[in-house]
């Protein structure tokens, strides 16, 4: 019997099901896990991202033969130039007929919108948010990483906090909760412990982690709250950029906008981000999420006809 496989990787994790029919149309039967992409500017990005999910067919007993395989991936895939060759390097791997390969941020959205038309904004480490138009044209917001981009993120929110923090240690800025928070999360004395910590190749998952504990704090200190209502707003931002993009000519409440990450998981930023969006973005009508990058991947893998196929790249072993 034929094998339908999904497959959600990103940096942290890798997530591969195989799929089986239901009364209820395809579900996930059998699920690992296996460790995401890691890799530097001396590795093979594609080679690494070939290798993660070799491992991670082995984990699933390496069924075959594989009808088809759906894959949402961060990293290498995100590039679009990176796809055509990711692709094929999977289908030879696996020996599947057919591989379906896309950025992680198509099948979440495939996920959030249950393959609908709209908006939807992720908000973990970093920011992507995607606008996917009833024609099939796929529009990009932000998503460039932390240095350039990624306002309103986990780590723009752990950074500010962070600073905030070692200011008002230092006598630069207003006295707040996130300074004894900040020395808990990287140590104490916090001016050595964060030299230090330009060191670690975790650097940024470090500081992007700081931010659970700044909307923690934002209950009861000043400068946490502005931190989380500004971050936000910039993510409303963002997704009114997204709309003004994709639905040009929107009416009050006819862009479905949804959300996917942790970061939009804590009451004061998200409330910050939808006041902030319906004050400046009439059309946007918010969604709550129906699924994820793995229920996504469901979809794509069943063949649905949905308009984020223009995202898709297609390689046969």
């Amino acid at each position: 019997m034929s094998v339908r496989l999904v497959v959600d990787g990103g940096a942290t994790k890798l997530l591969m099901g195989r799929l089986e029919d239901t009364a209820d149309g395809p579900r996930v039967a059998e699920q690992v896990e296996v460790t995401g992409f890691q890799w530097s500017s001396e590795v093979d990005p594609v080679q690494v991202q070939c290798d993660r999910i070799d491992a991670a067919w082995q984990q699933l007993g390496s069924p075959a033969p594989i009808e088809v395989a759906a894959f949402g991936l961060a990293g290498g895939s995100a590039d679009p130039a990176g796809r055509p060759i990711l692709a094929p390097a999977v289908a030879k791997r696996l020996g599947a007929r057919t591989v379906l390969l896309t950025s992680d941020d198509v099948t979440t959205h495939l996920g959030a919108l249950e393959g609908a038309p709209g908006v939807v904004i992720t908000v973990g480490t970093g920011t992507n948010c995607l606008a996917v138009s009833p024609d099939g044209e796929l529009f990009n917001v932000d998503g460039i990483g932390y240095l350039f981009g990624d306002a309103g993120s986990g780590f723009a929110i752990g950074r500010a906090g962070v600073r905030a923090g070692f200011a008002a240690m230092d006598g630069r800025g207003p006295a707040t909760e996130l300074t004894a928070a900040a020395e808990e999360h990287f140590g104490a004395p916090l001016g050595l412990t964060l030299r230090a910590a330009y060191r670690s190749p975790r650097l940024v998952a470090t500081v992007a982690g700081f931010a659970t504990a700044v909307s923690a704090a934002a209950v009861n200190d000043t400068v946490a709250a502005q931190i989380c209502h500004d971050a936000g707003r910039d993510l409303a931002i963002t997704v009114s950029a997204a709309i003004g993009r994709g639905f040009p000519d929107a009416g009050i409440g006819t862009v479905a906008v949804s959300w996917a990450g942790s970061v939009l998981t804590s009451p004061v930023i998200f409330d910050a981000f939808s006041t902030a969006l319906t004050g400046m973005c009439p059309g946007a009508l918010l969604r709550e999420p129906r699924g994820d990058s793995m229920s996504g991947a469901v979809r794509l893998a069943s063949g649905e006809q949905v308009p984020h196929l223009a995202g898709v790249v297609v390689a046969h072993a």
